[in-house]
């Protein structure tokens, strides 16, 4: 398993049931893979940073009007 927990495919040196093509194609698809998931992370982090911004700018758009009513009492 590497850092993240994922575990490795066999070693393509040796011998398995995989051919070495097959198993250069795996260890590709894995590097994609993890490049893909680093990406849709931070994506994500991202979006999460602006949905509580957003939040906050709504929270204090509805703060606003209704001071404004209350003080017109």
């Amino acid at each position: 398993m590497d850092s993240k927990g994922i575990k490795k495919p066999a070693n393509c040196s040796k011998s398995t049931s995989l051919s070495q093509r097959e198993c250069e194609n795996l260890q590709a698809m894995a590097v994609g893979l993890r490049t893909e998931w680093s990406k849709l992370k931070a994506e994500m982090d991202n979006l999460l940073k602006k949905c509580e911004r957003v939040k906050d700018e709504n929270k204090s758009i509805m703060v606003h009007p209704l001071t404004q009513l209350l003080s017109y009492s």
